[in-house]
């Protein structure tokens, strides 16, 4: 790799004595009289910056100055200057070397430099992805906030492409990055892999390697690691089979170098990074390693306040069905037909979800109905429909109003409802009912019609199917949406199927 040096002078002698002195093999060197110096750095990305005070203004020191603090590169101002005069030119801090030294000195002084300017990069770099990776952190949770969705395979994804494709100045990258999760006895081994160099990591593979298998950097995991293997002083282990089982092997090309670091029950590896590795290499791997260690484990607690969120909700329901629903099996039944109609009419898959948790809800005020009416074996009279008919305004009032119960309030308001506007409570028409309603409202009908009841017997899948699509007086096709009606017609076979899968009576 060919290292640039800029030189601002006017100065052919000078030039052409450091030419000389010089790798043309490892330098190539560009004189400036000062106009274009900050063209010259931004085409060239000079790893060392010489200046001939003969040609020093001012002005000429603002600029450098200027460039300094965009990216740090090494200055070495060449001549030599009265206190008095540094002090002019603001020359405070700066470093000054006499012509002469300077000459003899040169190739010395660029080796120093450059492994400074390299070390410099490499602290940048792991810094800016550090920094890069916190941002796209509070992203993935805002998304996850907003979806209530969290995919680990894709997780992992975005944030190794966070870390290495989406910083362009990141100049040593892995074609291999493994995430190991500690499930039991075994690591469950998510392998992403970039085939080219300007391609983003995808996964490969996801595999179960046992935990028996004693990997040669465990003992280092927790304080990080890097080996480079042919580079045999860093390394007293001589064989990747010491370091990696086979079911890491199989699906990797021959290991050249790699880099990691371990936290609790995960371990980041990165292999076949284009350069040697070093601290630099482990330092981003353990930033990475302690956000995804961090969203992991959110996604667990997440997981379970969602669980026994969901378990409350359907206790809930369970109770508000109990006095003629014992098994509970028409709540998990009309969950299972509202998720079946959703995903046929092509609804996003969060709207899917929640009314696959939500139209559970859709009776929950009838346990504030009395059981005298809702287990009655004959028709209600006046008094006593209309207070069935409030178990709506009930069940709304019982869901509340939170954002997370949103769709179950809606459906527990609306679901009787008619899109021809003869529903109750309210008497919406159309698609003024929100449209889980409108999904429960058949879903529910559906279901009444299979099922026995203390006042009535249950009806075949064909007597059912006729009821809903050609009316009986009670019930009419004009009271559902077309669309959700649509469905059923063409898939009513699917809501057979549903209602034998929940039928335990």
């Amino acid at each position: 790799m060919i290292n640039n040096v800029l030189l601002i002078s006017k100065n052919q002698l000078l030039l052409e004595q450091l030419q000389s002195n010089i790798d043309p093999n490892e330098y190539a060197l560009t004189q400036t009289s000062g106009s274009d110096i900050m063209q010259k750095c931004f085409l060239l990305s000079p790893c060392y910056i010489f200046v001939d005070l003969n040609d020093l203004s001012e002005q000429m020191i603002q600029v450098i100055k200027t460039i300094n603090d965009l990216d740090y590169i090494p200055i070495l101002y060449i001549g030599e200057v009265s206190s008095a005069k540094r002090m002019e030119i603001a020359l405070e801090d700066e470093l000054l070397l006499p012509l002469d030294a300077f000459i003899l000195q040169s190739s010395c002084l660029l080796k120093q430099g450059i492994q400074f300017k390299r070390q410099y990069n490499k602290v940048s770099q792991a810094y800016d992805t550090m920094d890069a990776l916190t941002t796209d952190t509070k992203s993935i949770m805002a998304n996850y906030l907003e979806h209530n969705t969290l995919d680990p395979v894709k997780l992992y994804n975005d944030i190794i492409n966070s870390i290495f494709m989406d910083n362009p100045l990141l100049n040593n990258k892995p074609q291999y990055v493994w995430i190991l999760i500690k499930v039991g006895d075994n690591y469950k081994a998510n392998l992403y892999l970039r085939e080219k160099p300007d391609d983003n990591y995808v996964n490969i593979s996801i595999s179960k390697v046992p935990m028996d298998h004693s990997f040669g950097f465990d003992v280092f995991a927790e304080n990080g690691f890097k080996i480079n293997l042919f580079e045999s002083h860093l390394s007293d282990i001589d064989s990747t089979s010491k370091m990696f089982p086979d079911e890491m092997l199989n699906d990797m090309a021959a290991v050249e170098n790699f880099a990691g670091y371990g936290l609790d029950q995960m371990v980041v590896i990165g292999c076949n990074y284009e350069h040697s590795v070093s601290s630099y290499e482990a330092s981003i791997l353990k930033s990475a390693t302690v956000t995804l260690d961090l969203l992991e484990n959110i996604q667990m607690k997440l997981s379970d306040v969602e669980g026994a969120f969901n378990y409350t909700l359907d206790a809930l329901a369970r109770a508000a069905e109990a006095s003629d629903d014992s098994t509970g099996q028409h709540i998990k039944r009309v969950n299972e037909y509202a998720k079946f109609i959703a995903m046929a009419l092509g609804l996003e898959n969060s709207f899917v979800k929640e009314i696959a948790k939500s139209a559970q809800m859709h009776d929950v005020g009838k346990i504030y109905v009395d059981n005298s009416i809702l287990q009655k074996k004959g028709p209600l009279d006046e008094r006593e429909f209309y207070e069935m008919q409030q178990h709506t305004l009930y069940g709304e009032r019982i869901v509340g109003a939170s954002d997370y119960l949103k769709m179950a309030s809606e459906i527990a308001l609306n679901h009787h409802e008619k899109f021809d506007g003869s529903g109750y409570p309210n008497q919406k028409k159309g698609e003024a009912i929100p449209l889980s309603a409108r999904i429960v409202s058949l879903a529910d009908v559906y279901d009444a019609l299979r099922s026995s009841r203390s006042y009535k017997p249950g009806f075949t899948h064909e007597k059912a199917c006729d009821i809903i699509l050609n009316g009986d007086g009670r019930v009419m096709p004009e009271h559902f949406d077309p669309q959700v009606l649509a469905v059923f017609k063409k898939e009513h076979l699917s809501f057979n199927s549903i209602f034998e899968a929940h039928n335990y009576n």
